[in-house]
């Protein structure tokens, strides 16, 4: 009459199948919950260097738009109806005094036209002096229209002058703004306001070559920023999932454990039994014999 333990042993079977099952599903889920909080704090760090990155390529970018707005603001204040010489004019920079001093109020003067004052152009002779050895010319070191290239041509630059020989009509300006003329004639600072002008111009050319470098640093900034939104989007989800997935391996290794537990005891209860009944047979077939 006692039941056969082959159902018990196959359902304790699966059971075990299920815990082994379950405790490989723990493992991966613990693996994968290590990974994603991994992930989620490189996520969080690659984000805060991100916002940090942005915040300062914003106020870079808002500083250059700033000052060229200043810039432009004051250039034009400062720009006349007409079409004057310093409307015109381009220095290296660092040479914008030298130039605002050898040419001084000329610069003021119109190009061509009808003007007053203007400068009509004179085109370079063979037999022009040659400017001292120890000095650069001007006009090597500005862009300037076709009228004023044979002025420039007879400007001489030098860091100092240190009373080189000057012929008729040539000048020597220093890069500080000093000018000295070939009659005596010395000027200290000529030029002020064109100098600053000037270096304005050479100013805003440089903001502008490097805005959109900055811009640029900007633009990656913020796909950096997304991108480590994203990834720590992804490790959130990925760290969700793995947490359901050990709930549930968790479950499923109690169920299966309960299982193992209760058929363990079902067969240990009939494994009593028969030790019991096969006892009590052999006392029986003694007594029969």
């Amino acid at each position: 009459a006692l039941p056969d333990t082959g159902p018990t042993e196959a359902k304790r079977a699966v059971a075990e199948a299920e815990r082994d099952s379950a405790q490989q599903s723990r493992a991966s889920a613990e693996q994968r919950i290590a990974a994603a909080e991994t992930a989620r704090q490189s996520a969080a760090d690659a984000r805060q260097s991100a916002e940090s990155d942005l915040s300062s390529a914003r106020a870079a970018l808002a500083a250059l738009d700033s000052e060229a707005n200043a810039l432009r603001k004051a250039i034009g204040a400062h720009t006349s109806s007409g079409k004057r010489a310093l409307d015109s004019l381009r220095a290296d920079p660092g040479y914008e005094r030298a130039l605002a001093a050898a040419l001084g109020d000329d610069l003021e003067a119109q190009l061509g036209g009808e003007g007053k004052r203007r400068w009509a152009g004179a085109s370079l002779a063979e037999g022009d002096p040659m400017l001292p050895h120890s000095c650069s010319v001007l006009s090597d070191h500005v862009q300037a229209p076709p009228e004023l290239a044979r002025r420039l041509a007879q400007v001489a630059v030098a860091a100092h002058d240190g009373g080189q020989h000057l012929a008729v009509g040539q000048r020597l300006v220093t890069l500080d703004g000093r000018m000295r003329r070939w009659d005596g004639y010395v000027a200290e600072e000529g030029g002020a306001a064109a100098a600053e002008r000037l270096i304005r111009m050479n100013r805003l050319e440089a903001i502008e070559k490097a805005r959109p470098e900055t811009a640029e640093a900007v633009d990656t900034a913020q796909t950096q920023l997304t991108a480590a939104q994203q990834a720590g989007q992804a490790a959130e989800t990925e760290l969700r999932m793995a947490r359901t997935q050990l709930a549930e391996a968790d479950q499923k290794l109690r169920t299966a454990l309960r299982t193992i537990d209760e058929t363990a005891g079902m067969l240990e209860r009939l494994a009593s039994r028969r030790a019991e009944l096969d006892a009590r047979l052999t006392d029986m077939r003694r007594d029969y014999a």
